[in-house]
C-alpha cells in the first residue's frame, strides 16, 4: 500500500527521428524493454524494477480502458521483428505482456503486412476482465487494409476475425473503444 507504480517503455534513444522521412521509417530502431518502477513516495526511492523480457523495437503500449492510473497486470504494444536488422521496417507484430507473470507472447502479421495503430481494448460487455484487442493492418502490395480482432488473452494464436476495409487506410496511431448511444460498441480511432 502506498507505493507509486511508473510503467515505461525504455527505448534507448529518442525515437521521434525515425519517423521521417517516409518511406523511410524506423531505420535504425532499436529495443524497447517494458520496465515497471515500484516507488515508495514516503521514501523518496525506488524499491524495485520489473522489466517484461522483451527485445524487439516496440511502441504503442495501450491497456485495458479504465485501468489508467490503476495497477494493472497486461498490456499490449506493437512490435517490430527485424529491430536490428538494416534498412527501412514497420510494425509487424502485436505483442501481449503481463507484469506479473512475465510471460510475454505475440502474433507476427505475413510477410508483407503492417500492423498500426495503438492495439485498442474492447471489453466483453458480459464479462468486463475478457475482451478483444483491435489493430489496425495494412497490406500495401494490395493495397488492402482491416482491422483484426484478437482474443485479447491470447494474441499469439492470431486473430479470431478480420474486418476488411472498403478504401486502404493508412495506419493510424491512437484509438480508443468508447460505447455508442444505442448501446452498442464502436472504436473511434485518432491520429
Amino acid at each position: 500500500a502506498g507505493k507509486l507504480l511508473l510503467d515505461a517503455l525504455w527505448l534507448g534513444k529518442p525515437v521521434y527521428e525515425e519517423y521521417q522521412p517516409v518511406p523511410n521509417l524506423y531505420r535504425t530502431k532499436g529495443p524497447a524493454r517494458p520496465i515497471r518502477y515500484v516507488i515508495d513516495p514516503a521514501r523518496r526511492t525506488i524499491e524495485k524494477t520489473v522489466e517484461a523480457s522483451f527485445e524487439m523495437g516496440a511502441d504503442f503500449p495501450s491497456v485495458r480502458p479504465g485501468q489508467v492510473s490503476r495497477d494493472y497486470e497486461d498490456f499490449w504494444m506493437l512490435g517490430i521483428s527485424k529491430t536490428g536488422q538494416p534498412g527501412r521496417k514497420f510494425f509487424d507484430q502485436l505483442v501481449h505482456a503481463n507484469w506479473k507473470s512475465g510471460v510475454v507472447s505475440h502474433y507476427q502479421a505475413p510477410a508483407g503486412t503492417f500492423l498500426g495503430g495503438e492495439p485498442v481494448y474492447a471489453p466483453d460487455p458480459d464479462r468486463p476482465d475478457q475482451g478483444a484487442i483491435l489493430c489496425q493492418e495494412l497490406v500495401p502490395e494490395g493495397p488492402s487494409s482491416g482491422v483484426l480482432v484478437f482474443d485479447a488473452a491470447c494474441v499469439a494464436e492470431g486473430p479470431v476475425a478480420r474486418i476488411a476495409l472498403e478504401h486502404p487506410v493508412p495506419p493510424a496511431f491512437h484509438g480508443v473503444w468508447v460505447p455508442s448511444k444505442r448501446g452498442a460498441l464502436s472504436a473511434e480511432a485518432q491520429d
